[in-house]
């Protein structure tokens, strides 16, 4: 008997790990420590085996009952669930910004001095990893680039953010260059960082790129 999210929600733990069955092999499996798994088990050419498809509640009954729908469907075309979603997650790991802007890094370091690559992958480590470095290359958005890049300029490290664009542009055009994505999100970011401009004694920022203090009124 298929499950409702009543059954799910007061489901409390036991002595014993248990399931409660929702059909077509997937089932919740409550642990003694009231964690809540999603499984489903198959047969794959000739033999039993389980699919990990998620926790609740952050993979809803609705959505645990799509992934099933998926994998009903591999295993009609005669791929095993299994497989291709630990291949999708090794895919996924190998496209990351991290991986492949430290990659773009070794592949030009020998053409720069020691100094100047140290201080490019401490840029780098320091603004960017922690910021997009988790995310798949293909997924990153220009809004994503522009947020990274505007924490930056934030702190009045102008200098320091024109570069970690640039890093970030060059990261993505070494992917897409290697087919890891179609698309630079960071392609056409021209003046979005202020421009620090001596005016006698003063310092002016400005926004726009190209902005000269003849534009001073």
């Amino acid at each position: 008997m298929a499950l409702v999210n009543s059954q799910i929600i007061n489901a409390l733990p036991r002595d014993k790990d248990y399931k409660l069955a929702d059909g077509e092999g997937m089932y919740l499996l409550i642990k003694k420590n009231g964690s809540k798994y999603w499984r489903m088990d198959y047969r794959y050419r000739g033999k039993r085996k389980t699919l990990a498809m998620g926790i609740y509640p952050r993979l809803s009954l609705k959505d645990a009952r799509e992934k099933r729908r998926d994998a009903k469907i591999l295993l009609d075309n005669h791929q095993d669930p299994a497989v291709v979603k630990k291949a999708e997650k090794l895919a996924r790991h190998c496209n990351l910004f991290e991986d492949v802007s430290r990659d773009w890094w070794t592949h030009h370091k020998e053409t720069w001095t020691t100094t100047h690559a140290d201080r490019v992958i401490r840029r780098l480590e320091t603004n960017v990893f922690k910021e997009i470095g988790h995310l798949p290359v293909n997924e990153i958005t220009p809004l994503q680039v522009i947020a990274t890049i505007k924490k930056v300029e934030a702190r009045g490290a102008l200098d320091v953010a024109n570069r970690v664009k640039q890093a970030i542009q060059a990261s993505f055009r070494y992917a897409v260059q290697h087919g890891l994505c179609t698309v630079n999100p960071a392609s056409d970011l021209a003046g979005i960082v202020k421009q620090r401009i001596n005016v006698g004694s003063s310092v002016v920022s400005s926004a726009v790129e190209g902005f000269s203090p003849t534009n001073i009124t």
